[in-house]
């Protein structure tokens, strides 16, 4: 946070003690109450404090391992450097790295999911990488690495496979894999480091610029999701994950085109339930007309509930159409 531009008065530094003050006091309170009606224990800490601590102690582990190697540590920058003019759609190399970052400063999250599809081969939605942008607090000017990773670390996130661990790597020993930051020449940028070069703007380009920062991720299956209905109804129907093709896309285009069947199957019972014998329950035909003398209404009965026609007469019926009048000598 930037200081002031104008000194502040007696008066105001004299207020902003006391308020201080007044609330230390109120938590001060607010954990005396708490451990004398739970028997001395302390009140639980909300999850955005538990994420705080783990930063802040990753981030004092790094700065001890960069002053005892002689370096300058590094904070979280946010990164959201855009593709440069000269870089041609028609350049880009693999089209399967994922490159959303070409419209929207999300690089550091378009880093992490790149990484996602390079250690398991799942590839996520642009959706998902704005979500985990604005989950990291993401803003017009980017987000920073470290923000990004500690958002998807938590439960929550509906994908098969969940960030399990992560920690800085030195950025002076580069090896394919890591989500790397750095310093280009028209803003900061985070990439993933590749055997050829870097993963950024849906390519692998040569390197450039200059390594500020290397973050090492492990990913591991995440079971409560394949645990779940979701999960198998995507594996079933087929959309679950596709090489740059879209969920509606897969669906349509697979069980999704059997759809137009079920109008067959819909025909069928359309004409079962205009058919079918008035009594409830009974499955057959209605080949015969029935009127009610009471009411007069019409209604079509099978010949197990009609009460003219009998079983021996569709019997003789049918012996008289298949031998005609004099059976033996037709």
């Amino acid at each position: 946070m930037k200081k002031p531009a104008q000194k502040r008065s007696k008066a105001q530094e004299i207020a902003s003690r006391k308020w201080a003050a007044a609330g230390r006091a109120k938590e001060a309170a607010v954990r005396a109450k708490y451990r004398a009606s739970h028997h001395g224990r302390n009140p639980p800490r909300t999850k955005a404090q538990q994420a705080a601590t783990r930063k802040w102690q990753r981030a004092s582990v790094a700065a001890a391992a960069a002053r005892r190697q002689g370096k300058t540590f590094q904070k979280a920058k946010a990164r959201a450097a855009f593709a440069p003019p000269e870089f041609l759609p028609d350049q880009r190399g693999f089209p399967s790295w994922l490159n959303c970052n070409e419209i929207y400063p999300v690089c550091a999250a378009a880093a992490v999911a790149n990484s996602l599809l390079f250690q398991t081969g799942y590839r996520v939605s642009d959706k998902d990488i704005l979500m985990m942008h604005r989950l990291a607090g993401g803003s017009e000017s980017g987000s920073a690495i470290e923000d990004v990773l500690e958002a998807i670390s938590e439960p929550g996130i509906s994908w098969p496979w969940r960030l399990e661990k992560f920690w800085r790597a030195d950025h002076d020993l580069i090896v394919p894999g890591l989500v790397t930051g750095m310093q280009l020449g028209h803003g900061s940028h985070a990439v993933l480091s590749h055997a050829n070069g870097m993963v950024t703007w849906g390519s692998v380009l040569p390197w450039t610029g200059v390594i500020e920062e290397a973050w090492a991720l492990e990913w591991a299956e995440d079971l409560r999701y394949c645990m779940g209905i979701g999960h198998f109804f995507q594996a079933v129907f087929g959309f679950r994950n596709g090489d740059g093709n879209s969920p509606e896309y897969l669906f349509w285009s697979g069980a999704g085109s059997d759809l137009a069947y079920l109008t067959f199957v819909a025909a069928a019972i359309g004409y079962l339930r205009a058919n079918n014998c008035h009594v409830k329950r009974c499955p057959r035909i209605g080949r015969h007309e029935f009127t009610e003398p009471d009411t007069g209404t019409k209604r079509k009965l099978c010949w197990r509930h009609h009460p003219e026609v009998s079983t021996r007469q569709m019997t003789r019926e049918r012996l008289h159409l298949y031998l005609g009048d004099k059976p033996g000598k037709g």
